[in-house]
């Protein structure tokens, strides 16, 4: 019997899958939708960041409405197998994460990144610095301000690209949302967007996000890491300050040395 590869993308709870078959493919009892999908070359590199793989969708694909209007938070998975029709086992050619893809008229070019690649890079670390480096809301001994005790439940008024009202925002002071960000639930998965501006009822999302009038979500205030009355006073956390607000202004070390 003739091979066909099935593709199986994941986003929290959510999952698409489609096969490169003329016919829909069922395996380990799950139906892989017939789809124009194709993908390029599988490569092998000792240079991670080159080890990627392209897959070309139609931009009519559902997967594709998860971008729509802008792509979501989290990571986005793909495992792309090889198997033969009616048999209980496939190989794994290929798995990663996907990025944004690159759009055309009528089909989508999607650069997907190996995971050992998605892995290699372990951030920014933590800097001597007056203000706090702390992400807020992350757990002791952190920050570990609890962010269910500033949580605002709101239903939205207006729900119109990157810009959201709720009476709700409007009884916290303007900026109190600003740095923060809102959280909502569906289809039993979570999705946010961080809140770049708050003014009345008002709050401005970095980016747009799917929310429709009625909606409900959770807002949660922000911080500008530190001490005062936006940062770790509005919280009540100046034990878990991760800032050294006391460091001299002038260098020591400096053409003007103090000794």
């Amino acid at each position: 019997m003739a091979e066909v590869e099935i593709y199986t993308f994941a986003c929290g709870l959510q999952m698409w899958r489609y096969t490169d078959a003329l016919l829909p493919v069922t395996f380990l009892g799950n139906t892989y939708a017939a789809a124009v999908i194709k993908r390029g070359a599988i490569e092998q590199s000792t240079d991670l960041e080159k080890a990627t793989l392209t897959i070309t969708v139609p931009v009519t694909l559902g997967l594709m409405d998860l971008f729509r209007p802008a792509p979501p938070l989290r990571r986005i998975y793909v495992t792309v197998q090889r198997l033969t029709r009616g048999d209980t086992t496939a190989r794994t050619l290929w798995s990663g994460t996907v990025g944004s893809p690159d759009s055309g008229q009528h089909t989508a070019v999607l650069t997907c990144m190996s995971r050992a690649a998605a892995q290699q890079n372990t951030g920014l670390r933590r800097k001597w610095t007056k203000t706090c480096g702390f992400a807020l809301y992350s757990p002791a001994p952190m920050c570990a301000v609890d962010r269910t005790a500033f949580r605002v439940n709101g239903t939205l008024s207006t729900a119109r690209g990157n810009v959201i009202k709720s009476g709700a925002f409007a009884n916290k002071p303007d900026g109190y949302f600003a740095g923060g960000f809102i959280e909502w639930t569906r289809n039993g998965d979570e999705a946010w967007r961080f809140v770049t501006a708050h003014v009345g009822d008002t709050l401005t999302l970095l980016t747009a996000a799917p929310l429709l009038v009625g909606d409900v979500l959770q807002a949660y205030p922000g911080c500008d890491h530190s001490t005062g009355g936006n940062g770790c006073g509005r919280f009540n956390n100046l034990s878990n300050y991760g800032g050294q607000p006391y460091i001299p202004s002038k260098n020591p070390f400096g053409a003007n040395n103090i000794y």
